[in-house]
């Protein structure tokens, strides 16, 4: 199982921080080279989030624990196939709900800009016209040193992750609104820069926003998943 935080305090960042997000058309320059060391642990998330390792937890913003029924790596969260794992939020409540996978990362290089790639998707998606926004959302923020200040004013900024109008196989699919940091149905890379806070540490958070109240029939069809993260020099 994923390891559990407990309720952290409420720093996130400001809604105009996804207009800060990367322009799409600048991501083409940010794919991992081949044999770049990920410092992320368990990236795939294969193995059970756990142990003695620097791994994922997850936190909550809204609600806790209780308002879901999958927040662990799952095989119904693999990006290739069910013979593998992913991240996996399957919400359970009809109410608000807000939680996130999380890993910081430690010990890096004041001012250095850090890439980040990472593929997600989500089940209730009907189309970049239809997308249910207002629903739930799906995203990947990295908080550390450049961006939007988080709304706590601890010091760190936040940029989130976006999608450069391509599927994870590579086809283009500009099937997706603005600002392009939104999961869909297609399994989508996003992508994002940061450099280290104060601290020297960039966090990743992987998180699903349950804004709005729903009938009894959508949570089960409202999962998201994540996979295939890294964060590299």
């Amino acid at each position: 199982m994923l390891m559990i935080q407990g309720y952290p305090p409420v720093c996130q960042y400001r809604p105009a921080a996804r207009a800060q997000a990367l322009v799409f058309g600048a991501l083409c320059l940010l794919g991992v080279s081949a044999g770049a060391q990920n410092l992320l642990q368990n990236g795939d998330f294969e193995l059970p989030a756990h142990g003695s390792v620097t791994n994922w937890t997850v936190g909550y913003l809204h609600g806790g624990p209780d308002d879901w029924e999958i927040k662990d790596h799952s095989r119904g969260g693999a990006r290739r196939s069910t013979t593998y794992y992913g991240a996996y939020f399957r919400v359970v409540s009809q109410k608000l709900a807000h939680a996130y996978f999380t890993q910081t990362v430690s010990n890096l290089t004041a001012g250095h800009t850090y890439n980040f790639v990472g593929h997600m998707r989500e089940d209730w998606w009907k189309s970049a016209s239809d997308a249910l926004r207002d629903k739930y959302l799906v995203y990947i923020e990295l908080i550390g040193g450049q961006g939007t200040p988080l709304e706590c004013g601890d010091g760190r900024s936040s940029v989130v992750a976006t999608n450069d109008l391509t599927e994870s196989d590579g086809s283009y699919n500009a099937d997706i609104d603005p600002p392009y940091t939104y999961a869909t149905y297609p399994w989508r890379p996003f992508y994002a820069q940061q450099t280290p806070d104060s601290a020297g540490k960039i966090e990743v958070r992987l998180h699903y926003n349950k804004k709005a109240f729903t009938t009894y029939d959508k949570p089960w069809i409202s999962a998201a998943a994540f996979d295939d993260c890294s964060l590299t020099p």
